[in-house]
């Protein structure tokens, strides 16, 4: 009970009481984990490999196959002639052959007396009688036969290499969802950073809007006064124009962000979301984190873990070519039941044997498969090597820009507050008539300047911090 309750309000601090899917950037990352409908399908990837390993292993266990065979000789009858060809004995025909058969057995009293077991076992005697028989005639009625086979390696040296080289793609399969997950947790991270800034942006160009409707609606009433030039006003109207335009612009981009916040979750385009941390809030506790004293481990990035099981399957690879040269050796076992037999059958019932098969010349074919596969090996040692050389200079160039960034952070945020004290001052100063509308306008817009370079420097440091901990694998 105590587990669907927590359930429950799990599930219900996504949604809010209108309706709305409800996300902190932790909610957010760990949805888009489990609905981003490309992870779904790069998971299937680990279901496939697992699948292929369980293939390729069930090659080594027993195979048992059956058939069932039927056979008609539509009527034929075999003939099996022991001497003779002729079809017809008469009984003339069979005291010529025991005279025949006397004479050949060296009796020639001339008694006309043949006694058949005074001479049986004479060679010659049973020639002539052989001699004498008509053919046998053999009816080849329809067969039907039901075999069943058990077959079982008892080694094959390809098979094994190709069952560990088989539990390496499975392996790297699982390397690449996770590769995958590691990204989407950085394309929301930016997406989710991208819609406050621009949120944040919508607020200060609102707060700018405000403030120049009331100065406007101030100045025309001044201008109806005749204490300030129409003039003035126009500039002021100018400028409520362009902020308008700017306001309708920044709502299209920020909809569009939430689109591509919407797809990294896995959301369909019209649901509507709400995003709940707070941007000065994200920035108080990056400030306080900033610890770029995490050095970079080669062996906890993801790409490395996987070009170095690339190499290892590179290296089961060569084995199993070198496997090549080594017999196979197999045994089988055989029942044949005979559900239809003609008048002649030879088939044994049990057959047993094994088969031992033992490569001798290819022209070469194996050596140079061999050699090729070495080939492949040593290319994919070089291209580790080459992997951690540009995993290393990754991370001098990103914590290099995560500094870079962070003080063009501070120093953006300074100019901001200073931007907003001169406007407020020519604010003032125009309110008393001692400055111009040009004046203030130019002030409203170093400040709103100063607004968006603070606001776009804020999410350069979000990204290149972002960029930084996922070479980690610690984002």
């Amino acid at each position: 009970m105590k587990r669907i309750i927590l359930l429950t309000i799990a599930v219900a601090s996504i949604f809010s009481a209108k309706g709305q899917m409800v996300f902190s950037l932790e909610e957010a990352v760990e949805y888009a984990l489990k609905h981003n409908k490309q992870l779904k399908a790069n998971r299937y990837e680990i279901q496939k490999s697992e699948n292929a390993y369980k293939e390729v292993r069930a090659g080594w266990m027993p195979q048992v196959d059956a058939k069932v065979e039927y056979m008609t000789y539509f009527g034929y009858e075999a003939e099996l002639a022991f001497g003779g060809e002729s079809a017809s004995f008469s009984q003339e025909d069979y005291a010529n052959a025991l005279n025949a058969a006397n004479i050949a057995a060296g009796n020639t009293s001339g008694t006309g007396i043949f006694d058949a077991s005074q001479y049986a076992g004479s060679k010659a005697y049973d020639a002539s009688l052989q001699a004498a028989m008509a053919p046998t005639k053999i009816d080849m009625s329809g067969t039907s036969t039901a075999n069943i086979q058990l077959a079982q390696v008892l080694f094959n040296g390809q098979l094994l290499s190709g069952i560990r080289a088989a539990k390496i793609g499975k392996e790297m399969a699982t390397k690449n969802v996770e590769l995958s997950e590691l990204d989407v947790r950085a394309n929301v991270a930016d997406a989710y950073y991208s819609s406050l800034i621009l949120k944040q942006t919508l607020k200060t160009i609102d707060k700018s809007l405000k403030e120049m409707q009331d100065l406007f609606d101030k100045t025309k009433v001044m201008v109806k006064a005749g204490v300030m030039e129409r003039t003035e006003l126009d500039q002021l109207k100018v400028q409520l124009n362009t902020l308008k335009n700017t306001k309708l612009s920044m709502g299209r981009n920020l909809q569009i962000t939430y689109n591509l916040l919407r797809f990294h979750l896995g959301l369909n385009v019209n649901e509507p979301i709400k995003l709940t941390d707070k941007l000065d809030v994200i920035m108080v506790v990056m400030e306080k984190e900033r610890s770029l004293t995490q050095g970079l481990d080669i062996s906890n990035n993801i790409n490395y873990q996987l070009m170095k099981k690339q190499v290892e399957l590179t290296e089961e690879m060569v084995n199993m070519e070198k496997m090549s040269y080594v017999p196979t050796l197999t045994a089988f076992y055989a029942y044949n039941a005979k559900l239809l037999t003609s008048g002649f059958d030879m088939n044994p019932n049990h057959v047993a044997g094994a088969t031992l098969s033992i490569p001798i010349f290819s022209s070469g074919k194996r050596k140079h498969k061999v050699a090729q596969q070495k080939a492949e090996l040593m290319q994919a040692q070089a291209n580790q090597n080459v992997l951690e050389d540009n995993l290393r200079l990754q991370e001098a160039q990103l914590r290099f820009d995560y500094i870079s960034k962070y003080e063009e952070y501070k120093n953006e945020k300074e100019n901001v507050e200073v931007a907003r004290r001169v406007f407020e001052n020519y604010e003032r100063k125009f309110s008393q008539g001692v400055a111009s509308g040009l004046d203030l306008t130019q002030a409203n817009n170093n400040y709103l300047q100063a607004e968006s370079s603070y606001l776009s420097s804020t999410l350069s440091l979000l990204q290149a911090r972002v960029a930084f901990f996922k070479l980690m694998n610690s984002l």
